[in-house]
């Protein structure tokens, strides 16, 4: 038995709906430590990145912007642009030592998921579709056979 759904609004009049809107900030913060915990560090995923392949598709964007947005930008551009490559590098690798400590995984994901409060139903319900399934085929049998004793 599916539940009335409204695409845009997450709060049904009862059941599924109703209950992960009102626990969106617990459970992603829950998902959010399983996944660091017990599938992959932030500084583990960071490392990952290879520094001199993301200093090269950062370098024409931060090229580009100091060109435009920076006071005497040409100047600056053709005085940084020989080391801008190395700076670049170097700041990876200062971001992946420290990434900890520059990024709250836990916060981002939560308010993530705060704004778009359906994504968080849909992916619980995508991942506990079989328990959700037993939960209700139990749950009327169970109601059956108490409706027989009494």
């Amino acid at each position: 038995i599916n539940i009335r759904r409204w695409p845009e609004t997450p709060l049904g009049l009862a059941g599924w709906q109703g209950i992960v809107p009102c626990k969106t900030g617990k459970m992603s913060r829950r998902l959010v430590d399983i996944i660091t915990e017990k599938l992959l560090s932030l500084k583990e995923a960071f490392s990952r990145l290879d520094p001199v392949q993301l200093a090269e598709r950062l370098e024409p964007s931060v090229a580009a912007a100091i060109e435009h947005d920076a006071a005497w930008g040409e100047v600056w551009i053709s005085l940084t642009r020989p080391q801008l490559r190395t700076v670049l590098v170097q700041l990876v690798k200062d971001m992946q030592a420290e990434i900890e400590s520059l990024l709250d995984l836990r916060q981002v994901v939560s308010s993530a998921f705060l704004k778009d409060k359906v994504l968080l139903g849909e992916l619980f319900q995508k991942a506990g579709r079989k328990e959700l399934e037993f939960l209700v085929n139990s749950g009327l049998s169970f109601g059956f056979f108490l409706g027989i004793f009494q």
